[in-house]
C-alpha cells in the first residue's frame, strides 16, 4: 500500500504540476474538533485544468456531493460538463 501511494504517478503529476499553484479548501468544516467535518473538498487548478479532491474524514464510507456552492467555489456552474479521473 505504501510504495503504491508514493509511486503513484498521476498524484505525483498533480503534485509537482508546472503551475505551482496551492490547494485550497472549497467546501467542508474544520479538519480538527470533536467531531471533526465530516467531509472537506480540496481543489487545485492545474496547468491543463483543475484538480479536486473529496476527503472523507469518517472511518465509514459516505457519499460526498459537489453542490451548487462547490461548482461555484470551482469557478463553474453546476452545468459544466466535465471529465473527471480518479487518481487514487
Amino acid at each position: 500500500w505504501d510504495l503504491g501511494t508514493i509511486t503513484n504517478k498521476e498524484v505525483i503529476a498533480i503534485n509537482q504540476d508546472p503551475l505551482v499553484t496551492q490547494g485550497q479548501r472549497i467546501v467542508g468544516g474544520p479538519l480538527t474538533g470533536n467531531p471533526p467535518a465530516s467531509f472537506n473538498i480540496w481543489a487545485r487548478v492545474l496547468q491543463n485544468g483543475l484538480a479536486v479532491c473529496f476527503f472523507n474524514n469518517l472511518p465509514t464510507p459516505q457519499n460526498i456531493q459537489c453542490d451548487a456552492a462547490c461548482w461555484a467555489a470551482l469557478g463553474l456552474s453546476p452545468t459544466t460538463v466535465v471529465q473527471v479521473r480518479d487518481v487514487w
